[in-house]
């Protein structure tokens, strides 16, 4: 089960044979965006600023731990969001 913003939620799951952590990437399944935002910063030190982008939206999907610009294209990709990098501060947009 998960516990996201007091909502109990449960699901059944179908483990991988090894978990993610080990093979050096982040995965989420129905998970809100921010949680997949705030896992970026963390593994990357960087701080994530939003503009126009629905972070309640679920996100499916993962991203490696060692290769910052592919794990922007896998985060943003599928939601259609563009990003850019200044300094140590990383811009996501979305659609006006």
């Amino acid at each position: 089960f998960r516990a996201l913003n007091g909502e109990i939620i449960v699901k059944e799951l179908k483990l991988p044979d090894e978990p993610s952590w080990m093979l050096n990437e982040s995965s989420f399944s129905s998970m809100p965006y921010a949680y997949v935002i705030d896992e970026l910063e963390r593994q990357y030190d960087t701080e994530i600023k939003t503009k126009s982008v629905n972070t309640s939206l679920l996100f499916t999907g993962s991203f490696v731990h060692d290769d910052l610009e592919l794990a922007l294209k896998a985060i943003t990709g599928p939601l259609n969001l563009q990003y850019a990098i200044q300094d140590k501060a990383i811009i996501l947009t979305g659609e006006n």
